[in-house]
């Protein structure tokens, strides 16, 4: 006598079982995204708080994702709205990278020059300690501010 396994009708029904069309939508019409600017001086601890955004859930809808980008490009991350209400909005963190921590620092030079984010219209800067004044202006990143200090104090004898 063979003893041979006889599939369950639970396996049968995972088998014979298919997507209906009116569960599959575009990512436009099932999902929402937003992005956030996340002010200067803010970090992942303000804004995982359901209270923060008390002004905004309104438009948001469970399974919404938001987009955080820092508004001096420090950080970006991805959250999915797991709760919300027209007060609230609790979000889980999908994927999150601190870029400060991924460029690399650069320690020559930090006595003549230093890095300064000056709002959304002179963005990264570069600024002269001795009198504060700001040397170079709307440079699109805080690695570049770093490399043009670094080349500076390679071409300046000491």
């Amino acid at each position: 006598m063979t003893t041979e396994a006889t599939p369950y009708k639970a396996d049968r029904k995972i088998e014979n079982s298919k997507l209906p069309w009116k569960y599959l939508k575009t990512l436009a019409s099932a999902q929402r995204q937003f992005t956030a600017t996340i002010p200067v001086g803010q970090t992942k601890e303000h804004y995982m708080r359901p209270s923060y955004w008390d002004v905004v859930a309104i438009q948001l809808d469970i399974y919404s994702k938001i987009h955080v980008i820092a508004e001096d490009g420090s950080f970006y991350g991805e959250y999915l709205v797991i709760d919300c209400s027209r007060i609230h909005a609790t979000l889980v963190e999908l994927f999150y990278v601190d870029i400060e921590s991924v460029t690399q620092e650069t320690p020559a030079a930090e006595e003549e020059y230093k890095y300064a984010w000056k709002g959304p219209v002179k963005r990264h800067c570069v600024i002269r300690v001795i009198d504060d004044e700001i040397v170079k202006s709307e440079m699109p990143s805080k690695a570049e501010c770093q490399q043009w200090i670094a080349a500076k104090s390679v071409s300046v004898p000491a």
